[in-house]
C-alpha cells in the first residue's frame, strides 16, 4: 500500500487498509488503474415494482452459466461493430472479465466469441447509431441481457459486477426523477455475491420532476468484495415514471493475482 498513506486520512488509502483488516488481502490501485462510472436511465419505471434501472427496465435474473451467446437487431441496418463488456464464470465459479468485440449483421444472430454469465455495457465503435434494438442473448430469440436502444449508441444499465480478483471501492452513488408530473420514486443500491443473496446497503427517496439525490465522497468508501454483483433499483409511486440513477468508484486488484492468466471458461 506504498501508494498512499493512511496516516493522511486519505479515503482511497483507508479502504485499502480496511481490505488489508478485513480480508487479509494487499490490494493496489495503481497496478489495476481502474476506476468505473456506471449508469442506468429506464423511461417507463414500473408502478409500486422493483426493477433494476436499465433501459430495457424489468429484473435481470443472474445466470448460473456462460450462457450469453449471441447479439442481434431488430433492425436489417444495423451492421456496427460494438465493444462488449461483461464477465464468464469458470469452472470454480469465479467472475472473469472479458471483453470482446462483436461487428452485427442486421437481424441474423452473430455468436460471441465468448459466452458470458453477465454483460454490464457494450457500445458502438464503429458505425452509426443503432437503428433498431440491439441485444446480447441467451441464444438466437432466447432472453435478452443487455440492449442499445434504437437511436442510441450505448446501453444504461446501472448494474456491473466486480471479477475474482478486483475490490471495488464505491465512492458515490444517486439518481433523478427526470419527469412525471411529480411522482415519487424509492431506490435502493444492493450487492450480491456469486451463489449468495441480494443484500441492500443503502436506500433513499426523491419526489418530484427534475429532482437529484447524491452521496458522494465526503462519506466513507463502500468496499465491495471480489465475485460480486452490485445494482441500483427503483420503485415508482406511479407508471411510467423517467428515472435515471449511476454509481461510481475505483478498482483494485489482489497484488497476489495481478499477474494470472484469465482462467478459463465453464
Amino acid at each position: 500500500m506504498s501508494e498512499l498513506r493512511v496516516s493522511e486520512g486519505n479515503p482511497l488509502a483507508l479502504a485499502l487498509n480496511e481490505i488489508k483488516r478485513t480480508y487479509n488481502v494487499d490490494a493496489t490501485l495503481v497496478g489495476k488503474g481502474k476506476t468505473l462510472h456506471k449508469w442506468g436511465f429506464n423511461a417507463g419505471s414500473a408502478n409500486a415494482t422493483w426493477e433494476t434501472v436499465q433501459d430495457s427496465g424489468g429484473t435481470e435474473t443472474l445466470l448460473a452459466a456462460n450462457s450469453i451467446t449471441v447479439a442481434d437487431s431488430t433492425s436489417a441496418s444495423d451492421t456496427m461493430t460494438l465493444r462488449v463488456e461483461g464477465h464468464y464464470l469458470d469452472a470454480s465459479d469465479n467472475l472473469i472479465f472479458h471483453v470482446q468485440t462483436v461487428t452485427l449483421t442486421g437481424t441474423t444472430a452473430v455468436a460471441l466469441s465468448q459466452p458470458l454469465a453477465r454483460c454490464s455495457r457494450m457500445f458502438v465503435t464503429v458505425g452509426a447509431a443503432a437503428v433498431g434494438t440491439v441485444t446480447v442473448n441467451a441464444g438466437e430469440g432466447g432472453t435478452a441481457y443487455n440492449r442499445i436502444l434504437a437511436t442510441s449508441s450505448t446501453s444504461e444499465k446501472a448494474a456491473t459486477s466486480i471479477s475474482y480478483r478486483d475490490y471495488f471501492l464505491l465512492t458515490e452513488f444517486g439518481s433523478s426523477v427526470l419527469g412525471n408530473n411529480n411522482a415519487a420514486a424509492r431506490f435502493r443500491l444492493q450487492t450480491k455475491p456469486v451463489g449468495g443473496v441480494w443484500r441492500t446497503i443503502a436506500r433513499w427517496s426523491l419526489k418530484g420532476d427534475n429532482t437529484d439525490y447524491d452521496r458522494g465522497t465526503q462519506s466513507p468508501l463502500v468496499v465491495i468484495a471480489p465475485n460480486t454483483d452490485i445494482r441500483i433499483q427503483s420503485n415508482a409511486s406511479s407508471a411510467a415514471t423517467e428515472i435515471s440513477a449511476h454509481f461510481d468508484g475505483y478498482f483494485a486488484v489482489d497484488e497476489d493475482l495481478i499477474n494470472d492468466a484469465s482462467p478459463a471458461p465453464a
